[in-house]
């Protein structure tokens, strides 16, 4: 989903040969449910390898109702470091906040659209996050050389994620202040974010 080799098979992802540090951070319920279990000790365990590995973005694809003291903490901590970091805004239909980490000001709170340009999971949501992208039924790669289409705004937190670390490869002093303003039009976003024109005319 963020970044994949260019190896002629499959998909290359939103950042191409990125280098990607993959943390677990979470343990999967069940084989075919995405829901998983996290805890503050593993989070945060995470969290701290990819500070001491001086990451340029971290996508956090979690999100709970509550904040984490402990979590804001090391977020802050790579946040002085010039880590950007991305978060989904939640799947709810019927929430009205952003879900944390997502609902933390220094994170790049990422809304969805479902198929149809429609605001995901509402439109408040929409409105409070940061950027909106693609949250429904989106391809992505998984073990055993598959791909499978999955839904929710983690999808599109990993697709914001990609483009931030796009940028950095650009700006490499990108930081969560330079980021343009979204006006419910990601590939407008993109071309502000990458100085480069992508969208038809």
């Amino acid at each position: 989903m963020v970044a994949a080799s260019l190896n002629n098979f499959g998909i290359a992802g939103v950042a191409p040969e990125a280098n990607l540090l993959v943390l677990r951070a979470c343990r999967q319920v069940s084989d075919g449910a995405p829901e998983s279990e996290c805890y503050t000790t593993s989070i945060s365990r995470a969290l701290d390898i990819a500070i001491q590995k001086r990451a340029k973005v971290v996508n956090m694809g979690v999100g709970c109702s509550e904040p984490d003291g402990l979590v804001s903490k090391l977020m802050e901590k790579g946040m002085e470091k010039g880590i950007v970091f991305v978060a989904p805004a939640g799947n709810d239909p019927l929430q009205k906040e952003l879900v944390f980490p997502a609902s933390h000001p220094g994170v790049v709170a990422v809304g969805g659209v479902d198929d149809k340009g429609n605001p995901y999971p509402n439109s408040q949501i929409a409105r409070l996050a940061r950027v909106c992208a693609p949250a429904i039924n989106v391809m992505a790669a998984v073990p055993s050389q598959t791909h499978r289409l999955f839904s929710g705004t983690s999808m599109a937190s990993a697709t914001v994620a990609g483009l931030i670390a796009t940028a950095c490869e650009r700006n490499k002093e990108m930081i969560i202040g330079n980021l343009p303003l979204y006006k419910e039009d990601l590939c407008k976003w993109e071309e502000d974010l990458l100085g480069t024109k992508i969208c038809e005319q």
